[in-house]
Formats: C-alpha cells, sequence, structure tokens
C-alpha cells in the first residue's frame, strides 16, 4: 500500500498543490525539496509515530477500496490543505522537532 501512495504522491499535479502550500509557509523552501521529501516517504514515514501515522492517514485518506485484484486510495480533496494547516507554525498542536521539509 505505501508503494502505490507513494505513486499519487510523486504525480506531478500533487506535487505542484503541495509546493505552493508549503511556499506559503517557507518560502525558502523550493519545488525540488518538496520533490524530494514526498519521494522519500518511507524513510520519513518510518520515523513518525503510530498516533502521527494515523493521524496523517486521517487528514489526507478518504476511502481505500481492496479487492482480490486491486487497491484504490481515494484521498480527500482538501487532504494537503489539513496536512499544511496542522503542520503550520501558527498552529497550536505543533511544536519544533527538525522535521526535515
Amino acid at each position: 500500500m505505501l508503494g502505490s501512495t507513494q505513486r499519487q504522491l510523486a504525480s506531478p499535479e500533487l506535487l505542484l498543490q503541495v509546493w505552493e502550500k508549503v511556499e506559503r509557509i517557507e518560502p525558502q523552501i523550493n519545488i525540488d525539496r518538496v520533490r524530494q521529501v514526498l519521494s522519500d516517504l518511507s524513510t520519513i514515514w518510518e520515523e513518525l509515530f503510530t498516533q502521527e501515522k494515523r493521524r496523517l492517514i486521517e487528514l489526507l485518506v478518504h476511502r481505500i477500496d481492496l479487492t482480490t485484484t486491486t487497491l484504490t486510495i481515494l484521498f480527500k480533496p482538501n487532504g494537503i490543505d489539513s496536512v499544511v494547516s496542522e503542520l503550520s507554525p501558527q498552529s497550536p498542536e505543533i511544536e519544533d522537532h527538525g522535521l526535515p521539509i
């Protein structure tokens, strides 16, 4: 499932959408850095606590459909907005943990 999600996260459309939102918060971060972080999801994923993984999935994924031959992940249209909002320095829920962005 992580491989399928990584491929979807690597799409040019999603990359541009994420970069535009990150750029508003951290203008010094360029699109190449966002591409690198999105493509290295498995490494980042391994560093997250279970609660953080669950929260990311709750924010990003609308539904997962699994059949005997396919796996379909439907993302929430505003999921990236929700993640960016929670990771924003203005968010009361975040502390500086040296995230690799």
